[in-house]
């Protein structure tokens, strides 16, 4: 309480404004941002707009990109992680609870809620559900598949009143209308209506190739998660992959056989960094510009095959991943 009690007073807040600003971003005095120190990452550029709540609990974190803009009365809470991409815009109202992750240059439009968890009410039903509740801080265990973590990709544009609940996944490019409710996963490009929401339209025909070229903007449709960054002074074309986040990218088969047997990525690193994809460990030499992987560990989704790399956390890179190509392997 006397930590709420400190935060609301006016030179207080005025002193955090302040602080904020020496690190280019613009807080508003009124704005509530609580919670343990380190536990909010706001990068250079980003406005928090007047009466907005920020709280986070013992493990929670919110991030937010360079350039995020966010208006008056945003509530965010949280005891997981939320995080916003660079460049993303979110009006007044929106409400975010616990695992959120929104993708660079997605549009939020007034009063969207978004939420991982749900109340326990299948538990024991013959309960009521304040009981049930009471029952999972008594057994934790309880609580499993109870909240699922939210993926709003990039690009995506929100309506106004749209809900958006616990393990959904928004493919990048998609727009949901205004005053829908999605419950389902939506795929790539894709614009979706309504209560439950269904897809009515497409925005483009999402048609994965064999290969994926940072040289070529037509393939940045097929890189789901990962950064596609165009040449220039700072360097070439290439999709960056951190810690953070993953590089997921579609590719359709080379040819009407089916799958290929492996994929080849074209990569830069400045040192050796330990990966996963599909779940299973690799190593990628920095002295190398090419490896290949099994495409045993690719995923069907989307009507698509997905890989997935991660830098593993074990990695001692604390760099970034360049990936230039990816392609089918030849046979």
């Amino acid at each position: 309480m006397l930590k709420l009690f400190l935060w609301w007073l006016w030179p207080v807040r005025w002193g955090r404004a302040f602080l904020w600003a020496l690190c280019g971003v613009h807080v508003s005095p009124s704005a509530l941002l609580l919670g343990r120190a380190g536990s909010f990452k706001i990068g250079c550029g980003s406005k928090i707009g007047a009466r907005t709540r920020f709280i986070t609990g013992d493990k929670g974190t919110l991030v937010a990109g360079a350039g995020v803009w966010m208006s008056s009365d945003i509530e965010i809470q949280t005891d997981s992680t939320v995080r916003i991409g660079d460049r993303t815009s979110i009006q007044r109202r929106c409400s975010f609870n616990n695992a959120v992750r929104i993708g660079r240059d997605c549009l939020l439009a007034p009063n969207v809620f978004i939420s991982s968890g749900v109340h326990a009410f299948h538990i024991a039903p013959h309960l009521p559900i304040r009981e049930q509740e009471r029952l999972i801080e008594a057994n934790p265990e309880l609580a499993r598949g109870l909240d699922r973590p939210v993926w709003i990709q990039d690009d995506c544009w929100i309506g106004i009143n749209v809900f958006i609940g616990p393990g959904v996944t928004i493919g990048k490019g998609s727009v949901i209308g205004a005053n829908a409710c999605v419950v389902r996963d939506i795929e790539p490009f894709a614009i979706a209506v309504g209560v439950p929401a269904r897809v009515v339209k497409r925005r483009l025909d999402w048609k994965p190739g064999p290969l994926i070229d940072s040289n070529d903007d037509f393939h940045r449709p097929y890189i789901l998660s990962g950064e596609w960054q165009t040449a220039g002074p700072e360097g070439p074309a290439m999709i960056v992959v951190t810690p953070d986040e993953p590089l997921i990218a579609a590719l359709a088969p080379a040819d009407e056989a089916g799958k290929p047997q492996g994929v080849v990525i074209r990569y830069q690193a400045s040192e050796d960094i330990r990966v996963e994809v599909g779940g299973e460990p690799f190593v990628l030499p920095a002295r190398q510009n090419e490896t290949a992987f099994p495409s045993r560990l690719l995923a069907f989704r989307y009507g698509a095959w997905l890989m997935e790399l991660k830098i593993a956390a074990a990695s001692p890179c604390a760099g970034v991943l360049g990936i230039s190509r990816i392609a089918w392997a030849r046979p």
